[in-house]
């Protein structure tokens, strides 16, 4: 014979299953704990955004708990708690209501700050840890560019350029140091650019951030290699950006074409799947290099 089981039944389970101690208040006459779990339990049932609370609160403890656990030495410990958070993700699987939030919560995610200066990163770090956890990721995307040649350059112009195309990255990468190292598998990219090596004399604060950008680069890989951490750049040629557009608007894409050997400009997405392959498990034994993404202008001798 079949038996159906009433959805108060499974919350009753699972809310003595957490707290096996409120039985034995129900058994006394104490009900007023169990009639709350209960409760609760019926929320989370009823209630996706609260499902979603509870899942980001239990995943941020398991994520603090392997932290301490991996910076105590404690690798047994730090597995199995890495393993627990592994289940986690994987029961997404069977709530795809669940998951949906949670990913929409990640892409509502956006803080913007001035990189010109230092001073707001800590505060920036600080509300994306709030949201997401650790960071086990970064990507310093960030970069300005003003054409103006060297005879024209001036302090305040190379200043605004170098802050935030260099300056910016080895103290964001500082500020998210315990978190990159607590997480195995952690990436920093840099965006460099094909600038770096070819040069550009009407641009010439650009090209040595760039260039700064791939020493950099190299040095944190070294720094951070020890501890399974990886640091790459990439560097664009000619991209279909915002940055790039005044210059599109002026020059026709055949001025760039013409010197590219896959004869057109690049698209954005054509440089975040690069990224993302950088960041991700892939590229597990890929760390101080740089991936030039520039159809082929780099090798080009054509004029």
């Amino acid at each position: 014979m079949a038996v159906n089981l009433t959805p108060q039944y499974h919350e009753a389970e699972a809310a003595y299953k957490k707290s096996p101690e409120l039985a034995s208040e129900a058994a006394t006459g104490r009900t007023a704990r169990a009639i709350r779990a209960l409760q609760l339990e019926t929320e989370l049932r009823t209630d996706p955004q609260r499902r979603a609370d509870r899942f980001v609160e239990r995943w941020r403890s398991l994520d603090r708990a392997s932290q301490h656990q991996y910076q105590a030495g404690d690798m047994s410990g730090y597995k199995a708690t890495r393993s627990a958070m592994g289940d986690m993700a994987k029961s997404l699987e069977r709530d795809p209501q669940l998951e949906s939030i949670l990913e929409g919560r990640k892409r509502d995610l956006g803080i913007g700050i001035d990189l010109c200066g230092t001073e707001a990163i800590a505060a920036a770090v600080a509300a994306t840890r709030a949201k997401l956890a650790s960071i086990g990721g970064l990507v310093h995307a960030a970069g300005v560019s003003l054409a103006v040649p060297l005879e024209e350059l001036d302090v305040s112009q190379w200043d605004a350029v170098l802050n935030v195309n260099l300056r910016a990255l080895p103290f964001l990468v500082k500020a998210i140091r315990a978190d990159l190292v607590a997480n195995p598998g952690s990436s920093v990219v840099g965006i460099a650019s094909i600038n770096a090596t070819l040069g550009n004399w009407m641009n010439p604060a650009y090209t040595a951030s760039k260039g700064g950008m791939l020493s950099l680069v190299r040095s944190l890989a070294d720094d951070l290699g020890r501890h399974g951490v990886r640091v790459n750049s990439v560097s664009p040629g000619q991209i279909r950006t915002p940055m790039m557009k005044p210059v599109l608007d002026t020059l026709s894409d055949e001025a760039f074409s013409r010197r590219i050997l896959l004869g057109r400009i690049g698209e954005p997405r054509e440089i975040a799947s690069v990224v993302r392959f950088l960041l991700s498990d892939e590229a597990s034994y890929v760390t101080a290099a740089e991936i030039v993404v520039d159809g082929g202008n780099i090798s080009s001798q054509r004029i």
